[in-house]
């Protein structure tokens, strides 16, 4: 089932100047990124993959969401389509990415050519604004990486890149043997009910904040569950654990259409406690149970 949602993807290379991938239809006289819509249960995120690897051929888990969003309006989409949305479903988001090509692009029948472009020469072959929007904001994101330090720092998500450095900071958080390398990567590969954000301080992992989607038929929308935060010691009362936090819900929020929050913490971890209480999250009634067999 068509879920209702878009996604647009711009595939980029240094060769060594920065370029971006543009395609040519094969029902229309235009070019523009890869896009598509969601399926089922998919959140955008799946859908950029799966669309990625559909129209090009590429595997990849390390794509960057954009800010820019557009809206499209739902009336461009078949009555069968619609059927299954809500009545009152008048537009429908573009969610944006971007992404590294580092394999040759296998074309699908949806589009008849492709051409690697500078970004004034790919924004001139673009029919869109919201993908001439996009365009602008990747370049500005690219450009910025390449003439800052070459050492990172700041809040993401994960990648299999990070697999290793995870699994040193889970020893750290819940001890040795609970995870391996391959463990961690196969996660970030195949787990597709977590999200998994990073703290970066000159290319070395600090911290992670984990996220859980939980999807029930009771419920229209997945609800979003906060399940591990960890930061180094050495690395604490800099605010990257309130960073973390407000990145994750600010994800959530823009990808997932997601506002409410919950997690859980210790009764008697009070820094944490205090932590969550100044970033909103108020205790509530619950009981948690557990067992073991």
């Amino acid at each position: 089932m068509r879920a209702p949602f878009q996604i647009l993807a711009i595939p980029y290379r240094r060769s060594p100047d920065l370029q971006f991938c543009v395609f040519h239809r094969a029902d229309f006289d235009q070019y523009q990124f890869i896009s598509g819509g969601g399926e089922d249960a998919e959140i955008p995120f799946e859908a950029a993959l799966r669309e990625i690897w559909e129209e090009t051929g590429i595997k990849t888990e390390s794509i960057m969401p954009l800010t820019s969003l557009a809206y499209i309006p739902a009336s461009i989409f078949s009555e069968a389509i619609r059927s299954h949305w809500s009545r009152n479903t008048w537009v429908v988001p573009e969610y944006t990415f971007t992404f590294e090509c580092r394999s040759e692009i296998i074309l699908s029948s949806e589009h008849t050519g492709y051409e690697w472009l500078n970004y004034d020469a790919a924004r001139s072959k673009l029919t869109w604004d919201s993908n001439k929007t996009a365009l602008y904001e990747a370049y500005c994101r690219l450009m910025n990486v390449e003439n800052s330090p070459s050492r990172r720092s700041g809040i993401r998500i994960a990648t299999i890149d990070d697999a290793a450095q995870l699994r040193e900071l889970n020893e750290m958080f819940n001890g040795a043997g609970e995870s391996t390398i391959d463990h961690v990567r196969r996660s970030l590969l195949h787990n597709k009910q977590e999200i998994v954000f990073v703290a970066e301080e000159d290319d070395i992992l600090v911290g992670f904040v984990c996220v859980q989607l939980k999807r029930s038929f009771c419920y229209a929308n997945p609800s979003v569950e906060i399940t591990e935060v960890f930061v180094k010691p050495e690395f604490r009362r800099r605010g990257i654990a309130s960073r973390l936090i407000s990145f994750a819900e600010s994800e959530c929020a823009k990808h997932l259409q997601i506002h409410n929050f919950e997690l859980l913490t210790g009764a008697n971890n009070h820094p944490a406690r205090r932590l969550y209480q100044l970033l909103g999250y108020s205790e509530d009634q619950e009981i948690h149970l557990s067992k073991s067999q």
